[in-house]
């Protein structure tokens, strides 16, 4: 009976400690390694740029972990607001992001 208690306790705390780590590590040629990154989505109320979802940089990579919140997320990645959201080569806003925890 303590073994499946065990077994039953370490499972449920591996699910309550599920998260996923994002890296960006290619970014356009352009872009100025002095700008912030932010991840903003359904998780945290579409901000556009809180300071606790600022990626951290190291070595021209930007990286964050999220927890996990839901069965999936939504999400895009600012500059800090929407005025400077991601967009493909054309400028054209990108659709958002989908994240599924598995």
């Amino acid at each position: 009976m303590k073994s499946a208690l065990f077994i039953i306790c370490f499972l449920i705390s591996g699910t309550a400690l599920c998260q996923v780590t994002f890296i960006i590590n290619k970014l356009p040629h352009t872009h100025d390694y002095k700008n912030q990154i932010y991840i903003s989505g359904d998780f945290e109320g579409w901000s556009g740029g809180k300071e606790q979802y600022k990626l951290a940089q190291y070595n021209n990579r930007y990286f964050i972990t999220i927890p996990r919140i839901a069965e999936s997320i939504k999400f895009k990645f600012t500059l800090g607001s929407w005025e400077a959201v991601e967009s493909d080569v054309n400028g054209n806003i990108l659709e958002n992001r989908i994240y599924n925890y598995n």
